[in-house]
């Protein structure tokens, strides 16, 4: 079984940052995550307000 390795919260806060106009490579090396991960935080949480 495969584990994440961030919580929903931690989730969010990364979508957050993409949104308010953080660099998206910027948030690559700082959370270790890839542009396909980005992608499915934008359709999990993109209509979440």
């Amino acid at each position: 079984m495969n584990t994440t390795r961030y919580s929903d919260a931690q989730d969010i806060g990364i979508f957050e940052q993409a949104k308010g106009g953080v660099p998206v490579l910027e948030l690559y090396r700082e959370h270790r995550t890839s542009s396909a991960r980005l992608f499915k935080l934008r359709a999990k949480f993109g209509g979440l307000d």
